[in-house]
């Protein structure tokens, strides 16, 4: 099996040779998408540590400065948004477990979330819009846990409606896009398990992502 991360799709590619009847695709798709948790990959402090931030569920929280979490952390439903800054910065979870559901264990494949459980959309989101002289760039996250999000990490350039429409009519060059798209973001030493779309997600135009020690596992999309 051979992976490719590019323009925001993690791709599977399966080699078979000669004929595949019905039965062994049925097989193939089982292994494909066999529902396993990964949640035991994360390890959760025995006590949430009262010297943590004071997050609530649903609370976006703006990051613009380097930061190191206390130990013992646990974060429910949050999520970072990186945002411009002068200096690079450094996110430090410390080992914090950031978790996209109330509860630990998410739900089995194809079973549906009551309105009140729906995962969290991202844990971080290193995402800035075409206004502005430079774009989100040197941003480290480091010894982070991520887990049950819709997506863990989420990277890109938001475009808007216009520049949409020009670079489909071939009037907007990608080198113009990506001097303005994030880039130098490295992920260092985290998990991202059980997410129920991508586990890091890049959008095109992003350059220079790095991952490093970085275990992503039970994602359910590209």
């Amino acid at each position: 099996m051979t992976r490719w991360l590019c323009a925001g799709l993690l791709v599977l590619a399966v080699s078979v040779s000669g004929a595949v009847s019905a039965f062994q695709w049925s097989m193939l798709d089982g292994v494909l998408y066999e529902d396993v948790d990964y949640g035991p990959r994360i390890r959760w402090p025995a006590v949430s540590s009262p010297a943590c931030p004071a997050w609530k569920p649903g609370q976006v929280i703006p990051v613009s400065r380097s930061m190191v979490l206390p130990p013992g952390c646990v974060f429910q439903q949050v999520t970072i948004a990186l945002r411009r800054s002068a200096e690079p910065i450094v996110f430090d979870c410390n080992q914090a477990v950031f978790n996209g559901l109330p509860g630990r264990r998410r739900n089995a494949l194809g079973q549906a979330y009551s309105a009140g459980a729906v995962p969290a959309g991202n844990a971080f989101v290193i995402r800035n819009g075409e206004e502005g002289r430079r774009p989100l760039q040197d941003i480290t996250l480091r010894n982070c846990q991520i887990i049950n999000y819709q997506q863990g990490i989420n990277i890109g350039l938001k475009l808007s409606a216009a520049t949409r429409q020009q670079l489909r009519a071939g009037r907007v060059g990608r080198q113009a896009l990506q001097a303005k798209a994030p880039t130098r973001i490295r992920v260092l030493n985290t998990r991202i398990v059980n997410t129920h779309g991508s586990g890091i997600y890049i959008y095109p135009f992003v350059t220079a992502v790095t991952l490093q020690q970085v275990l992503i596992a039970g994602a359910g999309g590209p």
